[in-house]
């Protein structure tokens, strides 16, 4: 057991750091050969998969939580500093990314198309794969806030004794940019500084309850914009 908890938060953090990466962006222009290739259904059931991978990542988040036996709070799953604060950071999150998306509608074809250039395997366009990409958002969401904010503040905190709090969110931010290489440079720009956004959430608050509403919102105002192409 005492292997395991020196072991396990490094074999994660490889994980998280520098395999997720690498196998996202490998899967991720596999699927955009088949998509081109016209082979049906090909994203919808890419999509089921990589929600089923997001699910497995929250089950090991969840092992190693067990495993190591980190107070909660450390990892961003106890009570927030204030309940009025994370309650209303995350309302106005909600509502700013609501709002926007709204807004963005009269863009919707260009929105697509930049979307399309940075992730084409994941963009969802039929009712199948809009239902899809909504559980991969809550799913995602959840996992990568654990991840990315939860666990590798803890972690950083770990190896980097010293390290301040504005350290710890920058450098998280970049870690979590570049697990969105996949989208190419503009998406590992755009996702770091979401990332920057989303550490300063969980700083202020002391709790992943306002970035995991914030990052899930983000993710699903895609279908506040994007008008599905098919109905089946």
């Amino acid at each position: 057991m005492r292997l395991a908890v020196a072991i396990y938060p490094l074999v994660f953090a490889i994980y998280l750091l520098l395999v997720l990466p690498v196998l996202s962006a490998v899967r991720h222009q596999r699927e955009r050969a088949r998509g081109a290739s016209g082979e049906p259904r090909a994203k919808a059931r890419f999509l089921r998969a990589t929600l089923f991978r997001q699910i497995v990542n929250i089950v090991l988040f969840c092992v190693l939580w067990l495993l190591i036996g980190v107070p909660a709070a450390r990892l961003g799953l106890g009570a927030p500093t204030s309940w009025w604060l994370a309650g209303g950071l995350a309302v106005a999150a909600f509502g700013f990314l609501t709002v926007t998306a709204v807004l963005q509608r009269a863009k919707a074809a260009e929105i697509r198309t930049l979307a399309e250039e940075r992730a084409s395997a994941l963009i969802p366009k039929s009712t199948e794969e809009r239902r899809l990409w909504a559980g991969l958002c809550i799913a995602g969401g959840v996992f990568e806030e654990l991840a990315y904010r939860g666990f590798l503040f803890y972690y950083l905190r770990v190896v980097i004794p010293h390290i301040d709090i504005l350290e710890t969110v920058v450098l998280s931010s970049a870690f979590f940019g570049l697990a969105h290489i996949y989208q190419g440079r503009r998406g590992v720009l755009s996702t770091g500084v979401a990332g920057l956004v989303l550490g300063g959430l969980y700083a202020l608050s002391g709790n992943l309850f306002a970035p995991i509403v914030a990052h899930v919102m983000a993710n699903l105002r895609l279908l506040l914009i994007l008008p599905p192409e098919e109905t089946t």
